[in-house]
């Protein structure tokens, strides 16, 4: 799931478990180029294997909304 999500968003994407009230949720962090900080999401999907697809998708949307707003630069991953 991870080097999909390299190969489809980019490098500076990645993702992992995390534990939130009980439930181990998804976090997904973009590392801005260039050491400028990160940003981080919690994803309402479970960390879990049947979700692979699900997470893949919302990491894709979320890069595609951040770049549409030009929060990511477009050379950056």
């Amino acid at each position: 799931m991870r080097q999909s999500i390299k190969n489809t968003s980019g490098t500076c994407w990645s993702v992992r478990g995390r534990e939130s009230k009980g439930e181990l949720i998804t976090q997904v962090t973009f590392l801005y180029p260039d050491n400028q900080g990160r940003t981080d999401a919690n994803v309402k999907l479970a960390w879990n294997a049947k979700n692979t697809r699900k997470i893949i998708t919302a990491v894709e949307a979320l890069n595609d909304l951040m770049t549409q707003k030009k929060l990511i630069p477009t050379e950056s991953c």
